[in-house]
């Protein structure tokens, strides 16, 4: 039997399975190659986490909050979680780039008097892929 590839698509993360998604929704059968199980880390295999805080790449940023926008109809496979992420470091540190809102109580808690005003982005979050 003859197999015909129609759209060939080099990474399972987010902008390779999104890509993959919207070939097919154009009537492609797209073939997806990855060394690593679908979502099962980013670029920087980071946990499977995937935060909207890139200094100085907005882009990047922007390309991941749609990317995550995208998740919900995946539910059957993946398991979006929008957890959060919890940056700690010096108040001065903190302050360049803290846009966030207010850390909640537990986050406050987690080392009182070592760090000062964590930044929380309770958007962000990761998925994971079960297979």
């Amino acid at each position: 039997m003859e197999r015909r590839v129609e759209a060939l698509v080099v990474g399972g993360g987010l902008a390779g399975l999104s890509a993959a998604y919207f070939l097919a929704r154009r009537g492609l059968r797209p073939w997806v190659l990855e060394r690593e199980a679908p979502l099962s880390c980013t670029s920087d295999k980071s946990t499977e986490a995937y935060r909207l805080f890139w200094p100085g790449d907005e882009d990047l940023a922007a390309l991941v909050r749609e990317s995550l926008d995208l998740l919900p109809p995946f539910a059957g496979v993946a398991r979006p979680n929008r957890r959060g992420y919890l940056y700690v470091g010096r108040l001065e540190a903190l302050a360049a780039w803290a846009l966030g809102e207010e850390a909640p109580a537990w986050a406050r808690a987690f080392a009182p008097g070592r760090f000062l005003d964590p930044a929380y982005r309770p958007k962000e979050g990761a998925a994971r892929f079960q297979l």
